[in-house]
């Protein structure tokens, strides 16, 4: 008989507790709109490598003198979260569309030639520009690989210091430095026109710059 209490006990302690725990989600998505109970939206700061935090742009100070540095400073852009991988610019750019709404883009980049002695610290920014059809002139022809770069507006962009003990650049054999899973958010939300133009910009703190492109010419 004990033995049968016992399961009857357990049995009303557990629907109770399930009562609570609906009833304790149905307060968290009222009042907080969490979704700790369920699947959620994590946004694009969720998913992104460093939740969007762009670093101490105060940090990023030029030195006043700088030994000559034999290797070339470089920037390579491409998409993926883990790795770099090469994007297909015969295609449109691969947007991805938020639970809001709005549209960002994954990003990697990979930078050689960068002396971490004489500069700890990179600045590496990411613009995404699209032709403005609205400018004077005429709209370049995707197809020739025009892009049309003097009327062009930037619908995203990303500034951001990397290095130091926040964010520290660790090198592969290689001496590359490659950083995934970079979201770059969109200020564009109507359908994709093209030709887009993805550029990334590197500079370190010796006054070395470096930058590199990909134009997305795809099929209107």
């Amino acid at each position: 008989m004990e033995v049968t209490r016992g399961r009857g006990r357990e049995a009303i302690i557990g629907h109770t507790r399930g009562r609570r725990i609906v009833v304790g989600c149905v307060v968290l998505g009222l009042t907080q709109m969490a979704g700790f109970c369920g699947p959620s939206d994590p946004g694009p700061c969720g998913i992104d490598r460093f939740n969007c935090d762009d670093g101490d742009a105060n940090a990023f100070v030029q030195r006043d003198q700088c030994a000559p540095i034999a290797e070339t400073l470089s920037i390579e852009i491409g998409g993926g979260y883990d790795t770099l991988k090469p994007f297909d610019t015969a295609s449109e750019p691969p947007f991805e569309r938020g639970g809001q709404g709005g549209q960002h883009l994954t990003t990697a980049y990979r930078v050689g030639g960068a002396d971490l002695v004489q500069s700890e610290r990179l600045r590496v920014s990411l613009r995404m520009l699209q032709q403005d059809t609205g400018c004077d002139g005429d709209a370049p022809d995707a197809s020739s690989g025009d892009t049309g770069h003097g009327c062009e507006v930037a619908v995203g962009q990303r500034v951001m210091v990397r290095g130091g003990p926040t964010f520290p650049l660790k090198p592969d054999g290689e001496g590359f430095i490659t950083e995934a899973g970079i979201i770059v958010i969109l200020d564009y939300w109507g359908p994709v026109r093209l030709p887009f133009r993805l550029v990334a910009t590197v500079e370190d703190q010796c006054g070395r710059t470096a930058e590199s492109e990909v134009v997305f010419v795809g099929a209107f």
